[in-house]
């Protein structure tokens, strides 16, 4: 019997080798209180910062020295991203990890909340109130899709992008995407989703086939894990299943096959 402990020197010794990941179309943020490479308190002692107007950029600040903005410090982005670099006296420039927006860029999300917000909608409460008649009944609206429509208008639409779609970050997000909606398996074993998934092992995109893996084991079909195991361990399986029977597994696919088999 196969021991997934057996995995764990494998893992990190494929994370710690594979190259840095660039971001997918699909995202995946990770474990909560991410501090970047080279890590530093920087902003980590006091309340988030307020975010900026769009919600999904590093927040705006004043003009001014404060906690928001340390005097001296790089400064932001134009495009709302992390800070462009700061000086450095070897003539060139240098990221400072220890900036706030760093910490924020790789933590806001639990802060914001997103989802959750877009979901709850409105509320509402009886007219009668504001006349003095009773109590205030507040009635819920939420915006979150059903799980029909989820299944009967989203998932077509995602699956036909992963098998047809062209452009990587479209089939990225839409494999990201189904595979957190998930699916019923059918009564010979088999999903949708996971068949559509696996049909990207072969992708000649490096990170669309690093994608499919890691979706793969969001997904969490039982199925699934077999094939994941195949993959993080370069067996033969694996490497018929990444389409080239005579050559080792992507070391970096084979890294994001063992992450998968994390989640």
């Amino acid at each position: 019997m196969f021991r997934l402990r057996s995995l764990l020197p494998l893992g990190l010794a494929l994370f710690l080798g594979a190259p840095l990941a660039l971001p997918h179309g699909g995202t995946y943020t990770g474990p909560g209180d991410t501090v970047p490479p080279g890590g530093g308190g920087g902003g980590g002692g006091g309340a988030p910062p307020t975010p900026g107007p769009g919600g999904g950029g590093p927040p705006t600040t004043g003009g001014g020295p404060g906690p928001g903005r340390p005097t001296g410090g790089p400064s932001p982005s134009p495009t709302g991203g992390p800070p462009t670099g700061a000086p450095n006296t070897g003539g060139g420039t240098t990221n400072d990890w220890t900036d706030w927006q760093y910490w924020w860029a790789f933590n806001r999300a639990p802060y914001l909340d997103l989802k959750a917000r877009i979901h709850s909608g409105a509320t509402t409460g009886d007219a009668g109130y504001f006349i003095g008649h009773g109590q205030e009944r507040r009635r819920g609206v939420t915006y979150a899709p059903g799980r029909a429509t989820l299944e009967e208008k989203v998932l077509p639409v995602l699956l036909r992008a992963i098998r047809e779609e062209t452009n990587n970050d479209v089939v990225t997000a839409a494999m990201i995407a189904a595979a957190k909606i998930g699916d019923a398996v059918r009564e010979d074993g088999t999903s949708p989703i996971r068949e559509a998934i696996r049909t990207r092992f072969t992708d000649s995109v490096q990170e669309i086939r690093e994608t499919a893996v890691l979706a793969l084991g969001i997904h969490a079909s039982p199925g699934s894990l077999n094939d994941l195991v195949a993959i993080a361990t370069d067996s033969a399986e694996g490497r018929r299943l990444s389409g080239k029977p005579e050559s080792p597994v992507n070391q970096r696919t084979r890294a994001f096959a063992v992450y998968g088999m994390g989640l």
